[in-house]
């Protein structure tokens, strides 16, 4: 019998540890332990004890609150993601329903890449991969800046979707923003959303210290040291981690076509607006080919071609409409696109998995993306969100799109 994050592991049992990422292993009774390692996997005997006993006592206080609602809060590689494995599965073994709402958009340990994610735990766990993804909010980005707003309002909607899932104790893990003016917007804002009745940081020094220094005294704050155990992974590796994620919500997809007629497509400014058929014959007569579409609402000039443009011909577009009093010109190629990384929801916005743009053909009004979608899945597709990663077939990240492109 051993003990991993507090979860404890009975003879015959397995789990995985993803590269990167550490378990800390604890022998409960005298035990004998396979170790099948993958590629730069090793494993350590250590004598001194890996859970910090303010990991402990953290608990006993979590404990003591009724329903609690507790973010965790850091800066990247500080072990928030351990600690909210850690006090989960304590929680669960004190009978509490605990979700976890995964709000760390690049590394989210629950759903996909570019996701906040929700998972509900009534038993322990070793592993997050463990964990059944509940629902999800796409952001589509790996970063959470430029998407404050969507963070924000996924990350109440997640929580919210638990207290309806009769979850009686909540745990918010929080993404490594923690420096600069944004992450103090991004962190109050999140806290006025949430309304948590705990928060739990973990700093090396006193690196999150701003963070959280004008909550004492309205909300308990608990404050952890990282264990000096925790590896600190560089860009590599966490890019290694997103390939990973998302290989496994990909894995078996394959292409399906969509009629737009019964799709909405959002997060993005394609078919929302009016057709405007002048500036489209205005588009025809400098390109010689026919647009997609060209919709407009007065200030905003949308046009979608079928082609990359040279740069004399983007110029001159945007010359154009700038000349006819058009502030915001936004051309987009379906050909650069290629490979978006897509949300796929049903009619009760309902997350139901991520997918790649293959192709936008709105001459004939249809949609082909690669997805792992069930023949019963496929029929519930109502609403597709347009992310920001371009991504190559098996995955891999190709480039960021800036927020606003489309």
């Amino acid at each position: 019998k051993v003990e991993v994050f507090g979860a404890s592991i009975e003879a015959g049992s397995s789990f995985t540890v993803v590269g990167g990422r550490q378990a800390p292993m604890k022998c409960v009774t005298e035990s004998e332990i396979i170790f099948v390692l993958g590629e730069n996997g090793s494993y350590e005997l250590v004598k001194e004890q890996l859970i910090p006993d303010d990991w402990v006592n953290a608990v006993h206080e979590v404990l003591k609150i009724p329903n609690p609602i507790v973010m965790i809060i850091g800066a990247v590689d500080t072990g928030k993601s351990g600690f909210t494995l850690y006090l989960a599965n304590k929680l669960v073994a004190n009978g509490f329903k605990v979700a976890v709402v995964d709000t760390d958009v690049g590394q989210s340990d629950i759903g996909p890449p570019g996701t906040i994610s929700l998972t509900l735990l009534e038993k322990q766990i070793p592993s997050f991969l463990d964990a059944k993804l509940i629902d999800a909010y796409f952001v589509g980005d790996k970063t959470p800046v430029g998407h404050l707003l969507p963070i924000v309002v996924g990350s109440q909607k997640m929580v919210r979707k638990a207290q309806t899932l009769g979850a009686n104790a909540i745990i918010v893990n929080t993404s490594g923003l923690t420096q600069g003016g944004m992450a103090i917007a991004l962190r109050y804002h999140m806290i006025e959303a949430i309304d948590p009745n705990i928060i739990i940081v973990l700093q090396r020094e006193k690196e999150s210290e701003h963070l959280i220094k004008p909550y004492d005294g309205l909300i308990k704050v608990i404050r952890l040291q990282s264990p000096k155990h925790i590896l600190r992974r560089n860009r590599e590796e966490r890019g290694d981690f997103r390939f990973f994620k998302i290989t496994k919500y990909l894995s078996n997809a394959k292409s399906i076509t969509l009629n737009l007629d019964n799709i909405i497509l959002l997060n993005t400014v394609i078919r929302q607006m009016p057709e405007n058929t002048f500036l489209k014959e205005i588009i025809k007569s400098i390109l010689n080919i026919e647009p997609e579409y060209v919709g407009s609402d007065g200030i905003t000039a949308v046009i979608v071609i079928n082609k990359i443009l040279t740069p004399y011909q983007q110029d001159y577009i945007e010359k154009t409409l700038i000349s006819a009093n058009f502030t915001d010109i936004k051309i987009i190629s379906t050909q650069l696109i290629k490979g978006l990384l897509l949300g796929l929801y049903d009619a009760k916005k309902h997350f139901l998995n991520i997918g790649i743009l293959e192709k936008l053909d709105l001459h004939k009004n249809i949609i082909t993306i690669k997805g792992q979608i069930n023949d019963s899945d496929l029929n519930r597709i109502r609403y597709i969100y347009f992310g920001y990663m371009i991504l190559d077939e098996s995955g891999a990240e190709i480039k960021r799109l800036r927020p606003g492109t489309f």
